[in-house]
């Protein structure tokens, strides 16, 4: 019994040495692979500095900068025995590869990649050999290069058609050009392959909204052009090219979408026309007043008919469709013999399978029909001028009044001084 016991804690001891072991081999291969490793991102036409750094004093006999994922056989940069050489180098790199610091002091080996483009994207690796070891070059730095997207905001206001850009530089091979909205499910805006473009695979939101803005796509123009936007196409756009097994994202658009401030005037008995327009086939909609307090609306549309049973009392027998074929997807209404309680703000929500959309807000003021445009009786300005003329008289007249009162206390008075001037007079005779 006591030889099982010993048995088993040797096994328990060799199991944690070796655990131990493998722990601190994974710290090993994670601190180094931290320290080789580097992400860099670029836009076209910039000058990218490819980081490799030595501090060893050992003299270099030769540098590689190199790219594994390229099939062909050469270098992105070759150095040995105190020169470089072209002719080493894949064709795309001739003349746009230099060092850094030329003395390469204080193990600097970085280079300089001039004028950075989409092709240039991929993984860079950097090699060092010493005169005073005879084996072969090691690794020094490895660098991903990668596309920096084009960022921007664009505000519109619903109802516009809204370009979202995106360019590659010219001739550059293209497989596959896909714009998305990482939000949505599926997330296709567009997708561009096989020389056409799959509207099946599209969020069907977008369908028949989107185009290419140049169908040739010419000097590597892949801007799309989003028709007749709305608020829910608020949202941040991704345009992703591939190329062989490579996926770039080239540009990220975050588009804001307002409703317009649409304002519809009217007098009372007047029928006005409240617009709305869906952007796709939809199978119901609504028409809202904002400071209506019952859960009632002013019109309610579903199974191809307007549902009476749904609308508040007030609007009853006065909403009809403007186009009862609501042809071009139009869920505009007209609201016929208004009155000034129809006056407020009006909001047109329209449902495409599961969820509602707003589509317009429009503040109707209806205006009464005996006042002018502000807001006034329009035989105002008669009434004032007769007040106005009744306040005079009333003035003159109190005028008057005080006038014929002060005199009359003034006449009054001077008896009274004589009076005291007599007294005064008999007084000073005794």
């Amino acid at each position: 019994m006591k030889l099982d016991h010993l048995k088993f804690f040797k096994e328990q001891k060799e199991k944690m040495a070796t655990l131990k072991r493998t722990l601190f081999l994974c710290l090993l291969i994670c601190f180094f692979t931290n320290g080789l490793t580097e992400e860099i991102q670029a836009k076209s036409g910039d000058d990218v500095i490819l980081h490799c750094r030595d501090p060893s004093n050992a003299n270099i006999l030769v540098l590689r900068w190199i790219r594994p994922d390229l099939k062909a056989k050469g270098y992105v940069y070759f150095f040995r025995e105190s020169r470089s050489y072209e002719q080493y180098q894949y064709p795309s790199f001739h003349g746009r590869v230099k060092l850094r610091d030329p003395q390469m002091k204080d193990g600097d080996f970085s280079v300089i990649l001039n004028h950075f483009s989409i092709n240039d994207t991929g993984t860079y690796e950097c090699y060092v050999g010493r005169n005073n070891t005879g084996s072969d070059p090691e690794i020094i730095n490895i660098i991903h290069l990668k596309v920096k997207a084009d960022q921007e905001d664009i505000t519109a206001k619903s109802g516009d058609h809204v370009t979202l850009p995106c360019h590659v530089p010219q001739n550059t091979q293209i497989l596959v050009v896909e714009w998305i909205r990482p939000d949505l499910e599926p997330e296709y805006v567009f997708l561009y392959k096989n020389g056409q473009s799959h509207p099946d695979h599209q969020h069907p939101s977008f369908r028949n909204r989107v185009e290419l803005k140049d169908s040739g796509m010419k000097d590597g123009n892949l801007s799309v052009i989003l028709k007749n936007v709305t608020i829910t196409d608020t949202g941040t756009y991704e345009c992703h090219i591939y190329q062989s097994q490579r996926n770039h994202t080239m540009s990220i658009i975050n588009l804001d979408v307002h409703q317009p401030d649409l304002k519809v005037e009217g007098k009372p008995g007047d029928n006005v026309t409240l617009q709305c327009q869906g952007t796709e086939d939809f199978t119901k909609f609504k028409w809202k007043k904002t400071d209506l307090k019952s859960e009632y609306y002013v019109c309610f549309f579903s199974d191809k008919e307007l549902h009476k049973r749904y609308q508040h009392e007030s609007f009853q027998d006065r909403v009809e469709l403007k186009d009862p074929n609501m042809k071009n997807r139009d869920a505009s209404v007209i609201l016929k013999n208004i009155n000034i309680n129809d006056a407020g703000t009006y909001e047109c929500y329209v449902g495409y399978g599961g969820r509602s959309e707003l589509i317009t807000t429009i503040t109707l003021k209806v205006i009464d029909s005996g006042a002018d445009e502000r807001g006034g009786d329009k035989d105002g300005h008669v009434g004032l001028i007769v007040g106005l003329s009744v306040v005079v008289v009333l003035v003159v007249v109190a005028g008057f009044m005080i006038y014929g009162r002060c005199r009359r206390l003034k006449q009054n008075q001077l008896p009274a001084e004589a009076a005291d001037h007599e007294l005064q007079d008999l007084n000073q005779r005794n």
